[in-house]
């Protein structure tokens, strides 16, 4: 008798640990769907979720929206300069970042995502002048989320993006600007720790685009071809999960990303004279967003 007690503990005691009743991710499967699953009522649309048991393969269903407003500043490889070689700082600014989204109750989505940044850094010295980066991306992507046990996701993602960036290092008029297609994927891993979940996420994208376009105002506006850039995305953050009722999730979020974009930005040589577009150019910096589940 004691020791089928002492089995009975030790399994309570198992799903407690690799179990607990914490909603992982969107997992429709929580003590806020407990009344309509009880009542064998669809959950979000989903019928047969174990009642309160935080665990299952089934998402919510319907449509999702993500709004961020990062704070990040643009770095530059050799450093930030102005068209005569000398070097400036960008501050940390806000760059607005919304994704718009619909995920089927299977995990599978489809979701469009608007990221910009457009902000001025001045030079210092004799030849001060302002320096200023314009950028965005727009992607539109497939992606699934998937659960490897009841803490776990994992979100792997594909699609295309559309890239511009202007680069103005003088108030002459000396800029560069590289616009184009290319495709993007992306993989985010997700663990629930506490009344939330940490996660890690990354994206690549290369711009391998025969109609590209580069441009330059100091040499009567050239056109590249045959464009080959990539763009390098990392972020690591907590996001804090609130189920507001049976079909409804908020996720508030912080963070720190950083992106380097290979081939994108003008170089200097050695005597800071301006040579064609093969620098790097990163942004970096917080990460605080919010999102809703419906």
């Amino acid at each position: 008798m004691t020791f089928t007690w002492f089995r009975r503990i030790a399994a309570v005691a198992a799903i407690s640990l690799f179990c607990p009743v914490v909603s992982q991710a969107d997992n429709c499967a929580s003590s806020a769907c407990d009344d309509c699953c009880y009542s064998g009522d669809d959950c979000c649309g989903i019928s047969g979720l174990g009642c309160g048991n935080g665990c299952g393969d089934s998402w919510f269903s319907g449509a999702y929206a993500d709004v961020e407003l990062n704070f990040m500043k643009s770095t530059k490889e050799g450093g930030v300069e102005n068209a005569a070689g000398i070097g400036g700082e960008f501050d940390y600014e806000i760059t607005p970042r919304v994704t718009l989204g619909v995920l089927r109750s299977d995990g599978l989505g489809i979701r469009t995502r608007f990221w910009d940044f457009s902000h001025t850094a001045r030079s210092v010295g004799a030849a001060a002048d302002d320096i200023q980066v314009d950028a965005y991306t727009w992607d539109l992507e497939v992606f699934e989320r998937i659960d490897l046990n009841c803490n776990t996701s994992i979100e792997w993602s594909g699609g295309v993006r559309y890239t511009d960036l202007i680069e103005d290092l003088s108030s002459g008029g000396d800029f560069a600007q590289t616009t184009g297609f290319g495709g993007v994927v992306g993989l985010q891993l997700n663990r629930a720790v506490g009344r939330g979940e940490f996660y890690g996420r990354a994206r690549f994208s290369i711009m391998s685009d025969d109609d590209a376009f580069r441009e330059f105002a100091d040499v009567n506006g050239n056109r590249s071809l045959d464009l080959l850039a990539s763009q390098t995305e990392i972020g690591l953050g907590y996001e804090v999960v609130r189920h507001l009722d049976c079909c409804r999730t908020l996720r508030l979020r912080a963070g720190y990303e950083w992106q380097q974009w290979d081939g994108f930005a003008q170089g200097h040589d050695d005597f800071g004279v301006e040579e064609e577009i093969s620098a790097a150019i990163g942004f970096e910096g917080f990460v605080l967003g919010a999102s809703l589940d419906y």
